[in-house]
């Protein structure tokens, strides 16, 4: 797989750099030495994103259908629904086959969230994708009595997932964006699961 991602990447620079030679050779042949115009360079920043975005969602949902990923929380949601920026890499959610793994734990600037700690067997598992390519998936996370439900969405552009992890025994919800990644690429993958 990082074989294919990298080919890939290595031919969209090559088709990049290509393009932005080829703009540059027929300026010079209408007698204009000047390289590509803003509006160009724009266009071409803007079709590589697009393409690394989709191989990011290609790469997502790979891991998606093995059941074999990590989310890396990058902002979390207070209670009134205002945006608090995560800078602890130990907050994540995982999921390995039939194992899943919550761990949230916040600052005090975070009131009112709460946090969360569970790993244990994955159940009611169901995913749905829709006509626009949203991925949407719920599952439940069961360990000792107590079980955390987990409703992730993953847009069809790039990685970023929107999450929400409610709990059955308080009733509280936790909602969270995070990236999407397979988890052989997440360090210290493997304690996660000991």
């Amino acid at each position: 797989m990082k074989k294919i991602l990298f080919c890939v990447a290595a031919l969209i620079l090559i088709m990049l750099n290509s393009e932005l030679s080829c703009v540059g050779q027929t300026k010079e042949a209408n007698g204009n030495l000047k390289g590509p115009t803003r509006k160009e360079k724009r266009a071409m920043v803007k079709k590589a994103n697009q393409l690394v975005d989709s191989l990011y969602f290609v790469t997502a949902k790979r891991a998606i259908d093995q059941k074999k990923w990590s989310l890396e929380v990058k902002t979390i949601y207070d209670k009134n629904g205002s945006p608090i920026q995560n800078d602890d890499p130990r907050n994540s959610l995982s999921m390995r086959g039939e194992t899943g793994h919550i761990r949230l734990s916040f600052k005090q600037e975070a009131k009112g969230i709460g946090s969360v700690s569970v790993s244990g067997r994955v159940s009611d598992y169901s995913e749905n994708v829709d006509k626009k390519g949203v991925i949407t998936i719920r599952y439940l996370v069961f360990n000792k009595g107590r079980n955390e439900e987990v409703f992730l969405t993953l847009l069809g552009n790039g990685n970023l997932a929107n999450v929400e992890v409610e709990s059955s025994t308080t009733g509280k919800r936790i909602r969270f964006i995070g990236n999407l990644v397979p988890l052989e690429k997440v360090k210290n993958a493997e304690k996660k699961f000991r």
